[in-house]
């Protein structure tokens, strides 16, 4: 029986659409999209016409957006496999960029497709805080997690308070929020940042006390978003 005749053209009309499916997923993963530009140029025709029609690709691919799954990097850290190290730079690298996107094809468990909110590492909200106080020139930017961005980097949800005698006008210059509220009796002016508070029937965690900064704030994150022992 005659083996069938496969046209050159046919054969490179296959070769494109298996690469181009192939490199639009690892190309937006942290792929060699340079390398493919320069393969643009080439003078081989055919390498030349394939090399263009990823980037082509490459260019209409909206990948989906990247979160941390922040509770297997946790578990992860705990039992401290796989080397910490490798788990603390997925939980460290930013998920648009190309190496973020490299990490998650690699370490897949410690990605998601939907927003997770904590637990995120202690460590790692007072490091991000420290790093935004040091921006400002501030040398609290432990104790403002709110103030210099580290709640708001990882998406965690806060209730703010505001103490007497500032309260009144506090709040109705921060409006926008329509969350604050006056701080309660059961929680004290002067808790450091870090403890944990009772409030509304649920455990939370003191990130941000201003108290005597002028503002008077407090600001508190529900206790299961945070990683206190990491």
């Amino acid at each position: 029986m005659p083996k069938p005749v496969v046209s050159l053209m046919q054969l490179t009309g296959l070769l494109q659409g298996i690469v181009t499916n192939l490199l639009t997923e690892l190309g937006h993963l942290g792929g060699g999209e340079d390398d493919l530009r320069i393969l643009s140029n080439s003078q081989d025709p055919i390498v030349k016409r394939v090399a263009q029609t990823i980037l082509m690709s490459l260019e209409k691919y909206d990948p989906p957006t990247l979160h941390k799954n922040w509770p297997e990097i946790c578990q992860a850290l705990r039992l401290g496999k796989p080397d910490p190290a490798i788990v603390w730079a997925n939980a460290l690298a930013r998920p648009a960029s190309r190496g973020g996107r490299r990490l998650a094809w690699t370490f897949q468990e410690f990605w998601s497709f939907r927003e997770v909110h904590g637990p995120v590492p202690w460590s790692l909200l007072q490091q991000e805080a420290e790093r935004g106080g040091q921006e400002q020139d501030s040398p609290n930017g432990k104790q403002m997690m709110v103030l210099f961005g580290a709640i708001e980097k990882f998406n965690l949800p806060y209730q703010e308070f505001f103490m007497p005698p500032v309260a009144d006008y506090m709040m109705r210059r921060y409006v926008d929020n329509g969350t604050a509220e006056v701080l309660p009796d059961s929680i004290p002016e002067q808790i450091d940042v870090g403890k944990t508070v009772e409030w509304r029937g649920a455990e939370w965690i003191v990130v941000e006390n201003r108290y005597g900064f002028g503002d008077d704030n407090l600001c508190i994150v529900p206790a299961e978003c945070i990683a206190m022992d990491l």
